[in-house]
């Protein structure tokens, strides 16, 4: 649904990008228009920003754009169904919430213009005042270079350096990267004196063994 509900908006069908198919790894790819950065479509390029001389707007193709994954995707669905319920009920538990198809099907809703707000379309072919919004997962700072395409970042000029720089790293799910912990020689000394241990108990156990045999009490 989330997905109907974009290609309405925007025209474009993005899909649903990173599948959930298999469990995430540790190893942080590119974050990109493919991974969830949004966009700016001018003239049928996409860019992370754009401070050029073209005019957005001019071409009927002009559009801002983001793909989410399809676990981001999910959850902004969810949140809209469970939070928007009680927006658009404000009180009123005997409020009917109009049946949809689409998001096109909720631009009549009058339970959520009237608060100036926009009502989409959930997973439940529900109309419900929208609740849930997508966030860059980039640090203040960190903000695309102007006239690129997406994946490409500068430090911005305003940044004070009061806190640290953040990203929450998008986790690919195809790169097959394992993690280990790495060993250092208190791990090695360890693992020879387990070793020395244990065939020290066993050798303990056969000379026991033996003896009891020879005493005849085994």
């Amino acid at each position: 649904m989330e997905r109907s509900n974009d290609r309405v908006e925007t025209g474009v069908d993005l899909g649903v990008g990173q599948s959930l198919g298999k469990l995430p790894n540790y190893y942080p790819s590119v974050y990109d228009f493919r991974n969830g950065q949004p966009g700016v479509q001018l003239d049928g390029k996409v860019y992370g920003a754009y401070t050029g001389d073209k005019v957005y707007g001019e071409n009927t193709e002009d559009k801002f754009l983001i793909r989410p994954d399809m676990l981001a995707m999910s959850i902004h669905g969810l949140l809209n169904d469970f939070l928007g319920r009680s927006a658009a009920a404000d009180g009123n538990d005997s409020l009917n919430l109009q049946k949809c198809q689409s998001i096109s099907d909720c631009s009549s809703v009058q339970y959520c213009s009237a608060d100036g707000e926009k009502a989409v379309c959930t997973g439940s072919k529900v109309c419900v005042c929208c609740r849930s919004h997508y966030h860059v997962a980039l640090d203040d700072a960190i903000i695309p270079s102007p006239n690129n395409g997406t994946g490409v970042f500068i430090v911005s000029q305003d940044d004070t350096g009061v806190t640290p720089m953040y990203t929450e790293p998008y986790w690919s799910n195809d790169i097959g990267v394992q993690v280990f912990r790495a060993s250092n020689g208190a791990a090695n000394w360890t693992l020879g004196i387990g070793i020395s241990v244990a065939i020290g108990c066993v050798a303990a156990t056969i000379i026991f063994k033996k003896r009891l045999q020879n005493e005849k009490l085994y």
